[in-house]
């Protein structure tokens, strides 16, 4: 029997206990809800991702990111492969397969009755602030995932004066920053070029600036931003830029920006640990310098990601569809596709009736074939991962006691025998 102090470097010991513990998490998660994934409505889905399936995706994320800060990762590749094939091989394969047959019984509606729609953000989330005539920020953080934004509800929590709470959104689909960026603005007309981009009112909708022109034909006490320029800001420039603002809009772009880079997409579980370090550095900032009461942090999709390599299985052959969109995850397009192992959903959620665009994405989680490198990190799909989108809602409260005690936990190892086997 050995103890984590004999099995790792003094330095590398409590590196060493987070994997253990973060493995221990995942597997004891799965061996419940390996017995709980069966058939249910898409709503029953949400709701039991959102209370307890989620906890296996971040403790998959935890793992990693631990593991890959160890130097002698030798001693734990036994349990990193346990780790891979009930994450993969039991977890994602078994909660794919039956969430894509639950979506069947919406027959190509993308719309799951009981559920805030993510093109309707602004109204529902936003619009009540502006009728009561209260400043709001929203904080848009690329491919923030709704695991990862839980965990940073409670982090919020912890470590400010205030409340944070969480709700959730059916993200657009293809569950990508073009689809899900647009949803999150005010418009009265949205439509799509020949080009596959989005035009809100006449403005496309990708740009900083295009975004600011959009906000501010709803509000002229709005602006668009980017977290690099407000972050480098001094408190005078920030209360400068910000004066008489009720509206302000702040893109976040840092998981996603080293997920979806072939040569950094192994770092996209670190990006997730930075992104927490990033925002709640811009909240402080925005309370201590601007006096920010209402804080919206939100996202335009998710992720999958595995950490092993994909096998022909995980794919789907395709061939090249003229004239339509296409990624890993997803296709649209106006002609007809019959493409074994796929689901299909009508644009006409978000486009209108008068669209003919279907949208085309493998069940599951497989990927399309697609040229280049790149693969475990994907989005534009319709995994729960992917869609379900993130509110939090953070409200300052200077009157209210200090920090929250966060009290550790001492894991030691006994035995990587005893971790792995009989799971």
């Amino acid at each position: 029997m050995k103890s984590i102090e004999i099995l790792f470097r003094k330095e590398e010991q409590s590196i060493g206990t987070e994997c253990i513990s973060w493995a221990i998490e995942l597997l004891d998660s799965w061996k419940t809800v390996s017995q709980d994934i069966r058939q249910y409505t898409p709503l029953e889905f949400t709701d039991k991702y959102t209370n307890q399936y989620y906890k296996l995706d971040t403790a998959y994320r935890k793992f990693y990111a631990s593991f890959d800060r160890l130097q002698n990762k030798e001693l734990l590749m036994e349990l990193k492969d346990k780790v891979e094939n009930v994450y993969v091989n039991g977890y994602l394969n078994a909660l794919s397969i039956k969430w894509a047959d639950s979506l069947e019984t919406l027959k190509e509606n993308w719309k799951i009755p009981g559920m805030v729609m993510q093109k309707d953000f602004y109204n529902t989330y936003i619009n009540p602030f502006r009728n009561r005539g209260e400043r709001v920020f929203v904080i848009i953080s690329d491919a923030l995932r709704y695991e990862a934004a839980r965990e940073f509800c409670d982090m919020l929590n912890k470590e400010r004066k205030g409340s944070a709470e969480i709700a959730y959104m059916q993200g657009s689909i293809p569950s990508s920053t073009r689809f899900g960026m647009a949803s999150l603005l005010p418009y009265k007309s949205l439509e799509m070029g020949e080009d596959y981009k989005l035009y809100i009112d006449g403005i496309i909708t990708e740009g900083t600036d295009n975004r600011n022109r959009i906000l501010n034909n709803y509000s002229k006490d709005s602006i668009a931003l980017q977290y690099l320029d407000v972050i480098d800001m001094k408190r005078e420039d920030m209360r400068k830029a910000f004066g008489g603002k009720e509206l302000i809009y702040i893109f976040h772009n840092t998981i996603d920006a080293r997920g979806d880079n072939d040569k950094t997409e192994r770092e996209v579980f670190t990006a997730v640990e930075e992104a927490f370090d990033e925002l709640m550095l811009l909240i402080n900032s925005l309370v201590n310098n601007v006096t920010a009461t209402n804080i919206i942090i939100t996202a335009d999709h998710g992720f999958i990601y595995k950490r092993g390599n994909l096998m022909e299985w995980d794919k789907i052959t395709k061939a090249s569809a003229e004239d339509a969109y296409e990624n890993r995850r997803c296709v649209l397009s106006e002609r007809p596709l019959e493409l074994n192992g796929t689901l299909t959903f009508s644009m006409e959620y978000l486009l209108g009736t008068d669209t003919s665009l279907k949208y085309i994405s493998p069940r599951g989680v497989n990927r399309f074939k697609v040229q280049g490198t790149g693969a475990n990190y994907v989005h534009g799909g319709t995994s729960l991962q992917e869609i379900l989108i993130p509110v939090v809602k953070f409200k300052n409260d200077r009157s209210k006691a200090g920090k929250n005690e966060v009290k550790k936990v001492d894991v030691k190892l006994t035995s990587i025998t005893s971790v792995t086997a009989g799971v």
